[in-house]
This record gives structure tokens, sequence and C-alpha cells, in this order.
């Protein structure tokens, strides 16, 4: 059963311009590099750049938020709803343009904007806590178009990666790194693309940042957003 939150659309501070911006290293986002997740270029507002990345917009203390970086930029999404598809337990959270961002059990599961889609669907849900390396096979359809992209994907635990853009002390982060080993012979020209997620040490049920592409033009990064 679908559970709404209180209307939310006049409430979003940030609108977003996801469409305008592509990934600007000179080769776009690849493999398991992590030169698109460096800092925020500036903050997204009323499809505007602005320039000042520390500037923040007034968030009501009623909502949770996710801070969202999309190659460079910054805006803040709202939950609105929590659902039971396409998986169990699933947050769905808007920007003012009414783009749609859907995570189940930590992982982004879904990016629903004007200009394109991109979807995960896994067999099962992910237990963060086991004993790591662990493997899933998940099944994607892509910004391109391309649909039924069958990976299988290995979970190990890594180092901070060499670019991030959590903000807050990261030295009681524990980092957990995501990747292809296989792909179906049909797929195997398709790129894949590495994910990394952040856990508070003390409690590895559930990530509080991650990061990864979604094609080689669109990364973006997440962090859990604390109002308070």
């Amino acid at each position: 059963m679908l559970k709404m939150n209180p209307p939310i659309f006049t409430l979003l501070i940030v609108s977003s311009a996801f469409s305008l911006f592509g990934c600007t290293a000179k080769t776009g986002c690849s493999q398991s590099n992590t030169q698109c997740f460096g800092p925020s270029k500036g903050v997204i507002k009323a499809n505007t750049v602005l320039t000042n990345s520390l500037t923040m917009p007034n968030l009501d203390p009623n909502f949770d938020y996710i801070r969202l970086n999309m190659n460079g930029h910054i805006a803040w999404l709202a939950r609105g709803a929590n659902d039971q598809w396409p998986s169990l337990n699933t947050e769905v959270f808007y920007s003012a343009d009414r783009a749609v961002f859907k995570w189940s059990n930590g992982r982004l599961i879904s990016v629903t904007t004007p200009e394109y889609n991109w979807r995960e669907r896994t067999d099962y849900a992910l237990n963060w806590s086991v004993k790591k390396p662990q493997q899933l096979i998940r099944e994607i359809d892509t910004v391109d178009g391309i649909t039924g992209v069958r990976e299988r994907r290995e979970l190990s635990d890594g180092e901070m990666p060499e670019h991030n853009d959590f903000v807050g002390d990261q030295t009681s982060l524990h980092w957990v790194h995501e990747y292809t080993i296989s792909t179906s012979r049909a797929m195997q020209a398709q790129p894949s693309f590495d994910s990394w997620y952040a856990f508070d040490a003390n409690n590895m049920n559930k990530p509080v940042y991650g990061q990864q592409c979604i094609s080689k033009r669109y990364c973006l990064t997440w962090q859990v957003w604390k109002t308070s």
C-alpha cells in the first residue's frame, strides 16, 4: 500500500536541471574511475546554478531529504512516499520539477526525469551486513534506451574512493565497493559502472551515502541529509 506524506511540491526549495548538465570529465564517466564524483560546482535553484556551493535551502524538518549531486550540481530531494513496488520498502523522493528518484534498502533503483529514465531490478533485497565479498545479480534498463542489461555484481569492503562528495566527518565511515564481474554475452559491449557506498561504522544495515554512474554522461552522488 502506498503511504503518502503530506503534499510536498510547494515545500521543495530546489528545482532540478537534470537534463542540462553532463559529466565534465574529458572521457565521461567510465568503469571504476571516480573523477565524476568530486566536490560540487554549485547549487541548482530555479534551473540556474548558483556558484556558491555552500548555499543551503531552508529545509522543513518534518520531511526526510536526500542531498543529490548530479554531475557536480546540488539539489535536495524530499521524500513523498513509502511504496511496496517495485520493491518492498521503496522510498520515493521528488525534486521540485517532479523528477522522481527511488531507493530500496539503500540502493538507488529508479531515476525518472523529463529527459531520461533508468531502472534497476534485483532478485532479492541485499543484506548489507553479510560478510563480504558477496554477489548479486541485477538487471538494468539504461538511460540509452537499452533494456534488460543483466549483470553479476560483487561487493567488497573497500577504501575511501579517490573522489567523493560526502559532507561531514569521513573518519567514521565504512566503505563498500560494488563492481560488475560478468554480463550476459549479448550485453558485453555495454559499459558497466562501479558504485561506492558509505556506512556509519556502527551501523551496517543501510548506507548513508552512495555514488554511481547511470551512463557515461550522468553520474550522481546522494547523501541522507539531516535537517537538525
